[in-house]
């Protein structure tokens, strides 16, 4: 966790306890990584669409625009295309539903509480480690996880307060988003 490279602006977005708190409408952000090859973003949005109070910012990467169909997805989700500013629409955010990548580390720096599935097999580690450690819920493997248990998961969390707080708090511990500068001291300590 302490050698993970990120942007600065993730640090500097943090979530604060005090915004994580009952809504009438919550905000979910769905975000599959660039390309998104197993088209997990519609299985996922398919699954909590129903959910009536939440609005869905759906993030779709660079790879992903020829997978859109915006006409068949309900006003209640706002498609997002490859924002450069990405830690904003995570920071306001009230869930995140993401892969166990980098996007995870991105979402503990920030303390953005988070249900994560792994993508592919170097993912299960973090999804797993990150689980262990109370950071979000890990919902395992894509192809060997049952996506109809999305929905009640996210009304779950989203009514669950103290967890989500709890998640928040963990997740800053675990990733302070200083990587750079501890990997620049290593390495300058090596050059001199």
């Amino acid at each position: 966790y302490e050698y993970f490279l990120t942007n600065p602006e993730f640090s500097k977005n943090k979530k604060k306890l005090y915004e994580i708190k009952s809504k009438k409408k919550y905000n979910v952000v769905v975000s599959c990584g660039g390309s998104d090859v197993n088209n997990l973003t519609w299985k996922i949005i398919r699954e909590i669409i129903p959910i009536s109070n939440i609005k869905i910012q759906v993030i779709v990467g660079p790879l992903m625009k020829q997978n859109v169909n915006v006409k068949k997805i309900k006003k209640s989700v706002e498609i997002v295309y490859s924002p450069k500013n990405i830690w904003k629409f995570f920071n306001k955010s009230d869930l995140v539903i993401c892969t166990s990548g980098s996007t995870l580390f991105e979402l503990a720096v920030q303390g953005i509480p988070c249900i994560h599935i792994a993508t592919v097999k170097q993912q299960i580690p973090y999804g797993l480690e990150f689980s262990k450690s109370k950071f979000g819920i890990y919902m395992g493997f894509w192809n060997e996880f049952d996506f109809s248990k999305i929905k009640s998961i996210t009304e779950e969390l989203l009514s669950n307060i103290s967890k989500r707080k709890q998640m928040s708090s963990t997740g800053k511990g675990l990733a302070d988003g200083n990587g750079l500068q501890r990997f620049e001291r290593i390495v300058s300590s090596v050059i001199n």
